[in-house]
């Protein structure tokens, strides 16, 4: 019982003998060939007591193949005979083999109740035995008696062997060579912490008495969505990770980040397993110690957040939520999310409902995973930022003016007239069209005060001009060059693409409709050009878009990793170098006009909606939107940027199942950017007329 059961080869099916040995001892061994010698005794009894001579055969020649078997399987392990390939009965792993041997026991059960009387005999039986008979009561018990001193001198052979293995010549087994076992130690690791740019703790490992390590996230449910948490690694990711030329190794029961930062970034704060190859006899005794590999801690990683705007993000976000509720809105779920447009860097961002990655640490109870992933809660784990797909409602218009300026679709003298009601044709008497959102009508609007009022006739005659263009799908084109219909590239997992309907997809997708209303009508471009119909964005594009818009072109990965921390002193031994990826070139005419439109939302649409702006010191440009989808409320957004003149921030908040982005998103944009510039809204949460 002093070996090393782990190391015997084939421990489950061939050499199963040797690991119960190695464990039970002696004793234990004998106790196990005691078993197969009582069943043998068992098994013969049955025999003896048969009515039939089938039924006798069947018993004696059943225990005698599983006794021979387990004869010769363990008189090979212990070298008493030539070893064979075959399994222990009963004990050793393997479908077939346990199968054939539950059929023997079956067998012989069914003997035994023919020996009994409990059934009448075997319907192929031939003859009843009787004293007469080849096979009479007398000859029979003979033959039996002398098949079990057979077996009882095999296995008290066994017995004695395996004294003298175990106990006689035990100290020249310990001292054998061969009996010496190569062992690959492996040391515990310390995962990198992880910390806001002002440097806050929001995840961290903390050492355990017994030498392992706990994950903790201090914040709590701060950053919940970025930070992400960690898990047992699932037998998919070992398999990944084994095909993986990463160079980090796992091995099953690894913890290993699942969501987040903590699984984008594992790489990083994973760290090196620390190895080491010792030379150790049979009692476990370190003979040698040839190869050494020192474990490395993980690195620790600063992110861009900035803790103070990201608690006034989230808090926001939950109290406007509460707000509407209170109204009388569901108010389901929400979303906000702060870039530095100059750089890519992300300063906050929140989704709700949120929760806890401490959740997870030592693993997380049935009930609550259920919770977190039920639609009912509004699915808490989903990062509504990144992986929530919505129609943009109005905050598209911006996207929409700029490209249908540059594709010659209206010119910067454009101008229009708003009843409240359009039709393809102009004919304000027919009553096929479509309503703009403010149903009495804006009356005379140009492009400025089309995007300040958001009209949605300047829209639906945008959609219409394109359709009459040469221009084969401008407006989804335009879209695209804007980064919509692609992820953004932000280093979070999980991010969704959206949605970018064309005529192609469109026929595809309906193909259970007819074929008219399966093709593409002027009608979904009207639709798209107002952020609605088949068109699906998530915040992160749109507030990526914005980014565009203020820097007037240049568009910058967003990203949350700062740097990697040395694991000596207080450099970092890596920077997060901000990549353009791409640059949206419009003429500054017309970045002009639509900054000009934008500042209108700001500061002209409504004044219930200007004064939560005007007690802010830097003037800031932005664009609220409401967007219907298939349920009773409507989806509320609503972006910004500032400094207008300068851009620096564009901050993104939308809310689902509300009145407007006025009346919601918009007070969370502003507390952000009360954050940032140390000014809060010092005005309540008004109804206002500006669209939503």
């Amino acid at each position: 019982g002093e070996g090393l059961s782990t190391l015997i080869p084939v421990v489950e099916s061939d050499f199963i003998f040797a690991c119960i040995g190695e464990e039970t001892g002696l004793l234990g061994a004998a106790a196990l060939l005691l078993l197969y010698l009582s069943f043998a005794i068992r098994g013969f009894a049955t025999a003896a007591r048969a009515k039939s001579d089938v039924s006798s055969f069947v018993a004696a020649g059943l225990t005698t193949v599983i006794v021979l078997q387990a004869f010769i399987i363990v008189g090979g392990v212990t070298k008493l005979i030539p070893l064979t390939g075959l399994t222990l009965p009963l004990v050793s792993k393997g479908g077939s083999s346990l199968l054939m041997a539950f059929i023997c026991v079956a067998l012989l059960m069914r003997c035994g109740d023919e020996g009994t009387s409990l059934d009448e005999e075997i319907t192929s039986a031939t003859t009843i035995i009787s004293p007469n008979n080849a096979l009479g009561r007398f000859q029979l018990g003979k033959r039996l008696t002398s098949g079990m001193c057979v077996f009882a001198v095999m296995f008290a052979l066994l017995v004695g062997n395996l004294t003298s293995i175990m106990v006689v010549k035990a100290d020249d087994y310990k001292a054998m060579p061969a009996n010496n076992h190569t062992i690959l130690n492996n040391a515990k690791i310390q995962r990198g912490s992880i910390s806001t740019s002002d440097g806050v703790l929001l995840a961290q490992s903390t050492a355990n008495e017994d030498g392992t390590y706990t994950r903790e996230y201090p914040q709590g449910t701060t950053a919940a969505h970025v930070v992400g948490y960690t898990g047992t690694l699932t037998s998919d990711q070992l398999k990944a990770s084994q095909e993986s030329s990463s160079g980090v190794t796992y091995r099953s029961g690894d913890v290993v980040g699942q969501t987040g930062v903590e699984s984008r970034y594992e790489s990083v704060l994973q760290g090196v397993r620390g190895e080491t190859t010792v030379y150790v006899d049979s009692s476990g005794t370190v003979l040698e110690e040839s190869t050494s590999i020192a474990p490395q801690s993980g690195s620790d990683l600063l992110l861009t957040l900035d803790l103070n705007v990201q608690k006034a993000a989230e808090e926001s976000l939950e109290k406007v939520i509460m707000q509407m509720r209170d109204k009388g809105y569901p108010a389901s779920s929400g979303s906000v999310v702060a870039v530095d447009c100059t750089n890519g860097e992300v300063i906050a961002m929140a989704s709700y409902p949120t929760y806890s990655p401490n959740m997870f640490v030592g693993g997380i109870a049935t009930a609550d995973w259920d919770t977190l992933s039920s639609e009912d809660a509004n699915y808490p784990l989903l990062n509504r930022v990144i992986a929530g797909q919505f129609p943009s409602g109005s905050t598209i218009k911006p996207l929409v003016t700029l490209g249908a300026l540059k594709d010659g679709i209206i010119d910067l003298g454009s101008s229009w007239y708003c009843t409240g009601w359009w039709n393809w044709n102009g004919d304000q008497s027919s009553n096929v069209g479509m309503n703009c959102w403010w149903k009495s009508g804006h009356g005379a609007v140009d492009i400025a005060s089309g995007l300040t009022y958001s009209c949605d006739v300047v829209y639906y005659e945008i959609g219409k001009g394109y359709w009459y263009s040469s221009i084969d799908e401008g407006i989804q084109a335009n879209f695209r060059n804007f980064g919509l219909g692609s992820a953004t590239g932000i280093d979070l997992a999980g991010e969704a693409e959206g949605r970018v309907p064309t005529a192609e997809w469109k026929w595809n997708y309906w193909s259970n409709v007819p074929d008219e209303q399966r093709s593409w009508q002027g009608g979904d471009n009207c639709n798209i050009c107002i952020g609605q119909g088949d068109l699906l964005v998530t915040l992160m594009q749109m507030v990526d878009a914005y980014c565009a818009i203020a820097n007037r072109g240049t568009v910058w990965r967003p990203h949350v990793m700062k740097s990697v921390k040395a694991r000596t002193g207080d450099g970092s031994v890596i920077q997060y170098k901000p990549k353009a990826d791409s640059t949206v070139e419009f003429s500054d005419s017309y970045y002009d006009v639509v900054k000009r439109g934008m500042s209108g939302v700001i500061y002209e649409e409504d004044a219930v909606q200007a004064r939560h702006w005007t007690n802010l010191d830097v003037k800031v440009c932005g664009k609220t939107g409401t967007a219907q989808r298939n349920t009773d409320n409507p989806m509320g957004w609503f972006i910004a940027y500032a400094p207008a003149d300068d851009p620096k921030y564009v901050i993104g908040a939308n809310m689902d199942e509300v009145l407007s982005g006025a009346t919601s998103a918009m007070y969370v944009v502003r507390d952000v950017f009360g954050a940032i510039y140390g000014q809060p809204d010092d005005y309540a949460v008004e109804s206002t007329v500006a669209d939503g």
